[in-house]
């Protein structure tokens, strides 16, 4: 088990709301462990089957892709002792994509200069690769509802088709 394996499990037990008894249930059922560093890759799968069945959103082939690109690109960091993992970085640049509408229509048009001001003023957070592992699952969180909300908007602002004559 690698860092980042270990942090989709943690995404995904905080995408899904489960508390801590439940997750430690749910880690003994599917893989015979308490503790997900106890997992090899057997367990890994298992858990990690078990965790899309009840909902949780994996990423769809072109945002993995995507989602490559941002890992190889944060992977030069390595591994930084309490601070966020490669794979947290990168799925955090890909749900900053997936926000374009909200950091293009305040006029920002700087992807990097908004995302930097988002976390300053939310997170007090000055750089991506300033995150601490803790606090990117709350970036996490908030990219997800702002992506939630961003669909919805999508939705609202079509223009309805004139059909009077």
């Amino acid at each position: 088990m690698n860092r980042s394996q270990l942090a989709i499990i943690h995404i995904a037990k905080k995408q899904l709301g489960m508390d801590e008894p439940t997750y430690r249930q749910m880690l003994k059922n599917c893989a015979g462990v308490r503790s997900s560093k106890a997992l090899d890759e057997d367990g890994y799968a298992a858990v990690l089957s078990h965790l899309e069945s009840c909902g949780f959103k994996s990423l769809t082939k072109h945002s993995k892709l995507k989602t490559q690109n941002y890992y190889q690109a944060w992977s030069k960091y390595g591994n930084r002792p309490g601070m966020a993992t490669v794979a947290m970085l990168a799925l955090i640049e890909h749900l900053w994509d997936q926000c374009s509408w909200y950091w293009n229509s305040g006029g920002f048009g700087d992807r990097q200069k908004a995302q930097r001001g988002f976390l300053k003023g939310r997170f007090s957070v000055d750089d991506l690769k300033f995150l601490k592992f803790t606090t990117a699952f709350a970036v996490i969180a908030a990219l997800k509802s702002v992506a939630t909300r961003g669909q919805g908007t999508a939705d609202n602002n079509k223009q309805p088709q004139n059909t009077q004559k």
